[in-house]
């Protein structure tokens, strides 16, 4: 029997930095009671909170729910209306320094027509590039690469530059950089341990599932994986779930 399901945020839950949906806000309560639920995303905490907490019902049971910012660089969980660190693994100077070396070399590779600044925004666990802009919206971001081969090639270039770190393709528009090792598969790995569940217990619902996707790692073997191509597709999903239907 399923029992966590981790989601994706951007273009999962969510459109890419959008506030959660009326329909889906319902739908997620929902999830929560029935299942514990985990939200993985390579946004911050506060980008969690501005995207789903602000927009969920006050009597939600958030004792449920864990949340994994930066790719699951970071773990937070509810303990008594607060939200408390688990776990918070960050970059040195040494590695940021590193970091944005590679991506003054990158810059002139795939250009957007137009882009909106910041293009890189630090995580502290991961630091992200968007050729379009991290802020942009989204049919700003959408046209750019939607077949990925654009952020594929820049992906590659950054990883002759930054062999000892992870990049990953998610969103719309951004390439995301962490640790090595310290992927999607490393934050669904911990909430696996801190549940102390199996991986045959773990539903992960995610948008980039695709090879070179940031979502890739998180499908660890036995686990169950579902590829939607947006939140109107999870909604379906979790929808059966809660039903019972969508089980290992």
């Amino acid at each position: 029997m399923i029992k966590i399901v981790i989601i994706d945020l951007d273009n999962t839950l969510t459109e890419s930095r959008q506030k959660i949906s009326p329909e889906m806000a319902k739908a997620f309560e929902g999830l929560l009671e029935v299942k514990d639920v985990a939200i993985i995303s390579g946004g911050t905490f506060p980008q969690i909170e501005f995207q789903v907490l602000s927009e969920i019902s006050p009597d939600t049971n958030l004792d449920r729910l864990t949340l994994l910012p930066q790719s699951g660089t970071s773990c937070l969980q509810n303990k008594d209306g607060k939200w408390e660190k688990v776990y918070s693994f960050e970059f040195d100077e040494k590695e940021k320094e590193q970091i944005y070396g590679a991506l003054d070399n990158i810059y002139d590779i795939e250009p957007p027509e137009s882009s909106t600044e910041p293009r890189v925004e630090d995580k502290g666990g991961q630091i992200t590039y968007s050729p379009v802009g991290i802020t942009s919206p989204p049919e700003m971001k959408a046209p750019y690469d939607p077949d990925h081969s654009k952020r594929k090639k820049i992906a590659d270039a950054l990883k002759e530059l930054l062999p000892d770190f992870e990049i990953g393709i998610g969103g719309l528009s951004s390439i995301d950089i962490t640790r090595k090792g310290m992927n999607k598969s490393f934050g669904v790995s911990k909430i696996i341990e801190i549940k102390n569940v199996l991986p045959e217990e773990v539903i992960f619902i995610g948008d980039a599932l695709w090879e070179g996707g940031n979502d890739a790692p998180a499908c660890l073997p036995e686990t169950q994986c579902i590829q939607v191509s947006g939140p109107d597709e999870t909604r379906v999903v979790i929808k059966k779930i809660i039903e019972g239907k969508e089980m290992s």
